[in-house]
C-alpha cells in the first residue's frame, strides 16, 4: 500500500517487517533491486530477501542457504549474488565463495579457500588461501581461474546517495540543531545526518527523551515545513551512521532494526 504525502513529492512506497534484524542492504549496480541480509540471533540463522523497488514487490522472501549462520552477502553482479561462507569460525580469513543466480535461485559455482577482493564486469579478484596467500582472478560467469586477465576498474554504484554527517561542536551541527530545536523542539545529540534533494531536506537526528535515546528521521520542505517524521529506533545504546540513503529516487531506512521502509521521491 502506498499514498502520496500531500503535494510534497514524497510517496510512501513499501514497508516490510522481517523476522530478525536487518543486517545489511545491498543495491544492484544497474537495476532497481535491493538484496537484504536478515540475521536471527536466537535461531542462529541468516535469511536473504530480494525487493524489486520499481515493481513494488518481493522477488523472493527470507530464503536460506545450506550454511545457515556462517554466511554473508558480499557483492552483487548483473544476475549473481556472491556469498562468503566462513569455513573456520575461529578465523574470519578462512572462507569460501558461492555464486548464486538470483533469478533462478540456484548456486552457479563454488570456490573453496577464496577471499574476495573486488569484482568487475567479468571477473572476481581475490586471494587463494589454500596454500598461503596467492592472488587469483576468477571468471565471474563460471568461477574458473583466468590466466593473464584484462581487469577493468571495480564496479561502483553511483546511484546511491548517502547523507553528510555533522558532528557535535561543528558549525553545521550547531546550525541544524538550532533549527530543529526552534522549529520542532528537538534537542539534537552527538551527530546529525543531513541531505538535500529535490527541494527536500532529510535529517536523521538523535534526541534524549527522559531515559530513552531516540533516533528520528525528518523530511522538511524548502519552506521549513515538516513533511514526515518517522521513528527509526528507540531505547538505543548508541548512535549509528548511514541511517538512511537514497537509491534510484527511493528513500530507504530501517525502523527498529527489522522493518524496511521505502519512500519514493515523485
Amino acid at each position: 500500500m502506498s499514498h502520496k504525502i500531500s503535494n510534497t513529492g514524497l510517496e510512501l512506497w513499501l514497508t516490510k517487517q522481517f523476522h530478525g534484524a536487518i543486517w545489511n542492504i545491498h543495491t544492484h549496480p544497474s537495476k532497481d533491486l535491493l538484496f537484504i541480509e536478515i540475521r536471527d540471533v536466537q535461531l542462529k540463522e541468516v535469511r536473504f530477501s530480494a525487493i524489486d523497488l520499481s515493481g513494488k514487490k518481493m522477488l523472493w522472501d527470507e530464503i536460506t542457504l545450506e550454511e545457515k549462520w556462517w554466511v554473508s552477502l558480499t557483492e552483487v553482479s548483473e544476475n549473481l549474488l556472491l556469498f562468503n561462507i566462513y569455513t573456520d569460525t575461529n578465523n574470519p580469513d578462512r572462507k569460501s565463495l558461492i555464486s548464486f543466480d538470483f533469478n533462478s535461485q540456484e548456486i552457479k559455482w563454488w570456490r573453496n579457500n577464496f577471499s574476495i577482493g573486488s569484482i568487475s564486469e567479468s571477473h572476481v579478484s581475490g586471494i587463494d588461501t589454500s596454500m598461503g596467500a596467492k592472488p587469483l582472478v576468477l571468471n565471474i560467469a563460471d568461477g574458473v581461474p583466468v590466466t593473464n586477465p584484462v581487469i577493468t576498474s571495480p564496479r561502483q554504484n553511483f546511484s546511491i546517495i548517502k547523507p553528510l554527517q555533522y558532528y557535535e561542536q561543528t558549525n553545521h551541527f550547531e546550525t541544524v540543531k538550532t533549527f530543529l530545536n526552534t522549529r520542532f523542539q528537538l534537542n539534537a545529540l552527538s551527530m546529525i545526518e543531513y541531505l538535500e534533494i529535490n527541494s527536500l531536506i532529510i535529517i536523521s537526528v538523535y534526541a534524549q527523551e527522559e531515559n530513552d535515546l531516540v533516533n528520528y528521521l525528518l523530511v522538511v520542505d524548502e519552506a521549513g515545513n515538516l513533511v514526515i517524521k518517522e521513528t527509526i529506533g528507540r531505547n538505543l545504546q548508541g548512535i549509528g551512521v548511514d541511517t538512511f540513503f537514497i537509491v534510484s529516487g527511493y528513500l530507504i531506512f530501517v525502523q527498529n532494526r527489522s522493518v524496511f521502509v521505502c519512500y519514493k521521491l515523485v
